[in-house]
């Protein structure tokens, strides 16, 4: 039964959720419309540009890519700032799902025994095959 005890826990933690992901969600936004009226943007996506045309996105998607790898709350807040279409998002969540967070975890796993080195070369390897592969498929 749900009583009012719990209903307020439960949102308690999920206020704090939110709380903790719109630290990285704003200032990433933030940076992508920053570059975007600097003119940043432009050089960065025409760099870019064929690499992430394997997975049939812009160049800007780059950094979105880049900045999931700090955190993924980072990376969704660039991802939302550069009006990515709804396959060019799911390849983006299919990249993410097999590699985020990369910084952080692989420095985790080193304290665990495991190659981290090897357990992120398989991640990012997997990724890449995947996005590739969905972006294929849709």
């Amino acid at each position: 039964m749900i009583t009012l005890q719990t209903f307020i826990r439960g949102g308690t933690i999920s206020l704090k959720s939110i709380i903790k992901m719109v630290k990285y969600l704003i200032p990433s936004i933030f940076l992508i419309r920053l570059l975007v009226n600097l003119g940043a943007m432009d050089a960065i996506a025409s760099f870019m540009a064929p690499v992430m045309g394997l997975f049939g996105m812009p160049g800007e998607a780059a950094l979105a890519l880049l900045m999931g790898q700090v955190g993924l709350a980072a990376g969704l807040g660039a991802a939302v700032g550069m009006g990515l279409t709804a396959k060019q998002l799911t390849v983006l969540a299919v990249f993410y799902s097999f590699c985020h967070s990369l910084v952080i975890e692989t420095g985790v796993l080193g304290g665990t025994g495991c190659k981290p080195w090897f357990v992120a070369i398989v991640r990012v390897t997997t990724a890449v095959i995947m996005s590739m592969v969905t972006n294929l498929i849709l």
